[in-house]
């Protein structure tokens, strides 16, 4: 897994509707987007894959040098 080029936290929460993965990072500066690799890329489907998957997915700042992507399914 390649994530942020920056240490990162991975949580997971489970209640009766939904199962949220949860990627804390501290890179704010570069904000998530869903990309359209070409085949020939070797990154860049992460999200492409989490959007078709999840039910929602977004992104939030949770202090001044860190961000929080999550989804749900």
């Amino acid at each position: 897994m390649r994530h942020a080029g920056t240490p990162f936290e991975l949580s997971i929460s489970v209640d009766e509707a939904h199962v949220t993965v949860s990627v804390l990072d501290h890179d704010r500066a570069h904000v998530p987007h869903v990309r359209s690799p070409r085949p020939q890329d070797t990154t860049g489907r992460g999200l492409m894959i989490v959007e078709r998957m999840a039910t929602s997915w977004g992104y939030e700042d949770v202090a001044t040098d860190a961000k929080t992507v999550w989804f749900s399914l």
